[in-house]
C-alpha cells in the first residue's frame, strides 16, 4: 500500500453511530436563524414551517444517496474521496476545495458572530432587564461591536483547535452535554412560545426593549419603520412564497451528511443502514424540531409581526438593538433566570460546536488532498503524540482568524453570509446528485451497498 492511502486512513478515534447521529444534528445548527428571519423577510406570506417541512422533502434523496456512497466507499475525505472516484480528481479538487475548504472558513466567522448575537449578548441583556442592572444592559449592547466580537470569536476558535489537536476524545465526550443542552434550550424555546399569546409577547416585547431601546413602543416602531422600507402585511400563505423559504432551510438541512468527511472514523464503516440512520435520523429529527419553532413561533409572534421585523433587520440592521431571533423572542417571554441561562447556554454550546465541526471535517479532506499531493504533504502529517493532524488544524485556524477579521470589519463581507449555502451546497449536489448517479456506471461496489 502506497503512503497516499495510508496516512489519511489511520484514524485516531472512532465515533458510535450515536456520537455521529448527534454530530450531525449539532451540525445543522437548531439555533440558526436565517430562515425565520430571511424566510419572513422576503417570503411575507409564506409558511415558515411549510417551507421546512418542503425542505426536508428534498432533502431526503440527497441524504439516501450519501448513504449509498458512504457504504461503498468507507475512506477518510468523504466527498473528495466520493467525487475523486467518480468525477476524477482535478473536477474533485476544484470543486470541494472552492465550495468547503475556503467557504467553511465563513462558518468559522458565522460561529463567533453566533456565539456573541444568540448566546452571550441575549444572556446579559435579559439579565440585566430582569435585575434592573444597566451595566448588564449596557455590556449585551456593546459586546456586538466588532472587536469585542472578534476577539470572543477567535479565543473560542483557538479554544476548538487545542482541544481537538490534544484530546478528539474529550471533544467527543464534550459533544454529548453541547447535545444536551442545546435539546433543552430548544425545548424551553418551543415551550415559550407555545405558550404564550400574541397579546402577551406584543406586551412583553414592549416592557423588555424599554430599559434597552428607551423606546416604550418598540412594537409600533418595527411596523412604522416596516412600512416605510415598502413592506406590506401578510394576507395568508401563498405556496410560491412557501417555496421560496424551502432554499432557505436547507442551509440548515444539507448538513445532516457532513459526518462523511471523517469516513473510517465512524464505526461500524460500510453497512448501508448504519449509514442511513445517522444521516437520515437526524433530518428528520432537526428538520421537524425546526418546523416545530416556526409554528410555534409564527403562531405567538404571528407572521404580520415577524415579517416585519424581519424587514427591518434585513434592510436596516443597525436601527435594532434586538435582533428578531427565535432565541430573543423566548426570552422576552420569561424572567427566570434559570431558564435565560440554560437558553443562552444552549445557543453557545451549539455555537462552539459549529467551530468545532468546522475543522474537523474539513481538516481531513485537506489531509487526503495532501496526500494526493494537490496540497503540501506535511498537512497530512499527524500528531506523533495526540496522533491528530496538527499542522491541518494550524493552518486552518490561521485561516480563519483571517476571515473572522474580514468579517467583523468589512462591512461587505457580512452580505456573504447567506453565500455559504450555495457554495456548500454545489458539493453536496455534486456528491449526492452527481457523482452518486454516475457510481453504478464506474462499478464501485454498488452490490456491496445492497448486501447491507
Amino acid at each position: 500500500m502506497t503512503r497516499r492511502h495510508r496516512t489519511p486512513r489511520q484514524a485516531s478515534l472512532h465515533m458510535t453511530p450515536f456520537a455521529t447521529f448527534i454530530y450531525n444534528a449539532l451540525t445543522m445548527g437548531v439555533i440558526f436563524p436565517w430562515v425565520f428571519v430571511v424566510g419572513s423577510a422576503t417570503s411575507p406570506d409564506g409558511s415558515l414551517y411549510q417551507g421546512i417541512l418542503i425542505a426536508i422533502a428534498l432533502q431526503v434523496p440527497l441524504t439516501v444517496s450519501y448513504a449509498f456512497l458512504a457504504t461503498a466507499m468507507p475512506s477518510m475525505g468523504g466527498d473528495y474521496t466520493y467525487q475523486r472516484r467518480i468525477l476524477g480528481q482535478g473536477a474533485a479538487f476544484v470543486i470541494v476545495f472552492s465550495g468547503f475548504v475556503l467557504w467553511v472558513l465563513e462558518w468559522l466567522a458565522l460561529s463567533g458572530w453566533m456565539l456573541v448575537s444568540l448566546g452571550i449578548s441575549p444572556l446579559l441583556l435579559s439579565l440585566g432587564v430582569t435585575y434592573h442592572l444597566s451595566v448588564l444592559i449596557h455590556w449585551g449592547l456593546t459586546i456586538n461591536q466588532p472587536l469585542d466580537a472578534t476577539l470572543i470569536s477567535i479565543v473560542a476558535s483557538g479554544l476548538a483547535t487545542v482541544l481537538l489537536v490534544r484530546r478528539f476524545s474529550g471533544y467527543l465526550t464534550m459533544q454529548y452535554a453541547l447535545f444536551y443542552l442545546t435539546l433543552a434550550a430548544s425545548a424551553i424555546m418551543i415551550g415559550l412560545l407555545a405558550l404564550a399569546t400574541p397579546d402577551q409577547f406584543f406586551a412583553r416585547l414592549n416592557h423588555f426593549a424599554t430599559p434597552i431601546t428607551g423606546n416604550t413602543h418598540f412594537v409600533a416602531t418595527i411596523y412604522h419603520l416596516a412600512t416605510q422600507l415598502g413592506w406590506h402585511s401578510a394576507h395568508g400563505t401563498h405556496f410560491g412564497e412557501t417555496l421560496a423559504i424551502a432554499p432557505i432551510a436547507w442551509m440548515n438541512l444539507q448538513w445532516c451528511t457532513y459526518s462523511v468527511e471523517q469516513g473510517t472514523e465512524v464505526t461500524p464503516t460500510g453497512m448501508f443502514r448504519i449509514n442511513l440512520a445517522v444521516m437520515l435520523g437526524p433530518l428528520f429529527f432537526i428538520g421537524l424540531l425546526l418546523a416545530g419553532l416556526a409554528y410555534v413561533e409564527t403562531h405567538t409572534v404571528t407572521l404580520r409581526f415577524l415579517s416585519a421585523y424581519a424587514r427591518v433587520y434585513t434592510q436596516k440592521p443597525l436601527v435594532l438593538p434586538l435582533r428578531p431571533f427565535p432565541g430573543i423572542f423566548a426570552l422576552v417571554l420569561t424572567r427566570q433566570p434559570w431558564l435565560i441561562v440554560i437558553l443562552a447556554m444552549g445557543f453557545i454550546a451549539n455555537s462552539f460546536q459549529i467551530f468545532a465541526n468546522s475543522y474537523i471535517g474539513i481538516t481531513r479532506i485537506i489531509a487526503v488532498m495532501a496526500d494526493d499531493g494537490l496540497l503540501p504533504r506535511w498537512l497530512a502529517e499527524r500528531h506523533p503524540r495526540f496522533h491528530t493532524f496538527h499542522n491541518a488544524h494550524l493552518v486552518y485556524f490561521l485561516a480563519g482568524v483571517l476571515w473572522i477579521l474580514l468579517y467583523n470589519f468589512d462591512p461587505v463581507w457580512i452580505r456573504n453570509t447567506l453565500g455559504v449555502a450555495l457554495a456548500n451546497g454545489y458539493v453536496f449536489v455534486a456528491s449526492a446528485g452527481v457523482s452518486a448517479v454516475w457510481m453504478p456506471y464506474r462499478q464501485l461496489g454498488i452490490d456491496h451497498v445492497f448486501r447491507t
